[in-house]
């Protein structure tokens, strides 16, 4: 899992995410938010991505990204949000989509 990876080595698809705020070396308690937290980011006003005007990311790809929220009536499902329209849905664990690693909070 790239959670693990960012908080091991500090590199998230084998690229160095240049993070040496924890006295010149990467941070180690990255996960994934919850679906709350990622719903949190989004503004229906706009599409493609779905965020507030002048918000302060960079790079944001307009696809699905995953929760650490698993769904209650099927647990081999978890809560993902497009950052397309803003929307949300359940899907299986199994499946490949964006992730949005943040620190901090429960």
């Amino acid at each position: 899992m790239e959670i693990g990876n960012l908080n091991s080595t500090g590199k998230m698809n084998g690229n160095d995410c240049g993070d040496t705020s924890n006295a010149g070396v990467h941070q180690t308690d990255w996960r994934l938010p919850n679906i709350k937290e990622l719903q949190s980011l989004i503004d229906i006003q706009n599409q493609s991505p779905a965020l507030p005007d002048g918000h302060p990311f960079s790079a944001i790809v307009s696809n699905w990204y995953w929760s650490s929220t698993t769904y209650v009536v099927l647990s081999d499902l978890a809560w993902i949000v497009y950052f397309v329209f803003g929307d949300s849905d359940i899907i299986n664990k199994t499946s490949s989509y964006y992730i949005w690693p943040v620190r901090g909070g429960s």
